[in-house]
Parts: structure tokens; C-alpha cells; sequence
């Protein structure tokens, strides 16, 4: 079927930070006197760091404000990103070999938009992508819902049905999916994800970049 662009989503796709988001908002919690583990978070992960931070403020009264409470989970959020992560092993050489091909890639994020782009210029990513995509730019919809990839593709200007997407969330593989694009399902050893979810609602699943090449892509019919 081919490939003629590219959607990748960065948090746990492209950078190894899912522990790390894991625990955000419990440590955010416990600063304000709140004690409660991720299970209490988990209906979180699907929407934007400022939705999150909004419902956890309405909700629970957790910080001065819902604006305060972003800003202070996103100064943790851009500190991780400049000391504590890394791109997951063979990424960059993945990324190589679509730049190097023509293939337009792009981002597509419910991370802020600050935050994904310096995470994308700490370690060398940013030279890669025609633009970032975020809930940001959707009205803030979150990934159960298309509108982030529709934007991304609007951006691309290439044909959905050889415009591959790339994502770690089961909720977001899903979406992309049921949208209509090819989608490479990532999975590793310690996210949790359930790899037959995850392999019912992608094209490709894949433990790590180094079982994916261009070749495959190019390869699969769908």
C-alpha cells in the first residue's frame, strides 16, 4: 500500500517518559496534601495536561487554580524532558531512513505544545518534522477522539490511506484506526499496554523501532 507521510505521537512513541507520566499526577497530589496512586489518575491519560488539570481542580479542589496547577506540573514535565529521558532505542535511525526517503513526518500530541517542542530540540528530533500537532490546536479534544489526526493529515497534505500513524496508547491506536489510517502499534516491556488490544487495532505491532523498516510499511497490504 505504501507510504506517503507519516503521524507520530511523542510521549511513550518516540521518547521512553510513560513511568514518568505515570507518576505525575500522584506527586502533584501529594504536594497538596492528597495521597492516591495512579489507578485514581488512570481515566487522565487520554486527555490533555490542561483538561487534566482542569477536571483535577473542579473536581478534587486541588490547587489554587486550574492554570496554576498546569503551570506546575508542566515546569516537572519540561525539567524530565531535559535531564531524565531519551528516545526509545532506534528511533532516530527510523526517523533517518522516512526523512531520507521524502516522506513528510509529523507530530501529533495531547503534550503541550512548549513542552513537545523542547523535548523535540533536546535531543535532536525536531529536524525531522514539518510541524507539531496538539490538542492545543483542537479545541483541546483529546485522543478518543480524531480530530488531532485529522489535523495532523491537513498539515501533511497526503492521502489517509497511505498515512501511517504511530502510537503506544491503546485508546489512541483505536481512534487512529477507526479513522481510517494504517497504524503501527509500539509495545514495550514496561508500559503495561495489552498486546491483544493493541494488536486487534493496528496493521503493525511492534515491540521496538528495530522490527520496523520502510520496506515493511511498503509491504503491507491492508
Amino acid at each position: 500500500m505504501g507510504i506517503t507521510g507519516a503521524i507520530f505521537d511523542c510521549d511513550g512513541t518516540l521518547l521512553d517518559s510513560m513511568p514518568f507520566w505515570v507518576g505525575l499526577f500522584p506527586k502533584i497530589a501529594a504536594r497538596h496534601g492528597i495521597e492516591a496512586g495512579w489507578e485514581e489518575y488512570r481515566f487522565l491519560e487520554s486527555i490533555s495536561l490542561r483538561e487534566g488539570c482542569r477536571v483535577l481542580y473542579e473536581r478534587f479542589g486541588l490547587g489554587a487554580s486550574a492554570e496554576s496547577l498546569f503551570e506546575e506540573h508542566l515546569a516537572l514535565v519540561l525539567d524530565f524532558y531535559e535531564h531524565d529521558v531519551e528516545p526509545f532505542t532506534g528511533a532516530v535511525d527510523f526517523l533517518e531512513t522516512l526523512a531520507a526517503a521524502g516522506i513528510p513526518l509529523i507530530v501529533a500530541s495531547s503534550t503541550p505544545k512548549k513542552a513537545v517542542r523542547r523535548a523535540l530540540e533536546l535531543h535532536g528530533l525536531d529536524r525531522f518534522f514539518h510541524d507539531i500537532v496538539t490538542s492545543e490546536d483542537t479545541g483541546y479534544r483529546d485522543k478518543e477522539h480524531p480530530d488531532i489526526y485529522r489535523e495532523a493529515l491537513r498539515r501533511l497534505g497526503t492521502s489517509r490511506e497511505t498515512t501511517w500513524v504511530f502510537e503506544d496508547a491503546p485508546f489512541a491506536v483505536r481512534t487512529a484506526k477507526n479513522e481510517g489510517f494504517p497504524v503501527v502499534a509500539l509495545l514495550n516491556d514496561h508500559d503495561g499496554r495489552d498486546p491483544v488490544f493493541m494488536r486487534k487495532h493496528s496493521d503493525i505491532l511492534a515491540t521496538g523501532y528495530t522490527e520496523l523498516s520502510l520496506e515493511r510499511l511498503r509491504s503491507i497490504s491492508i
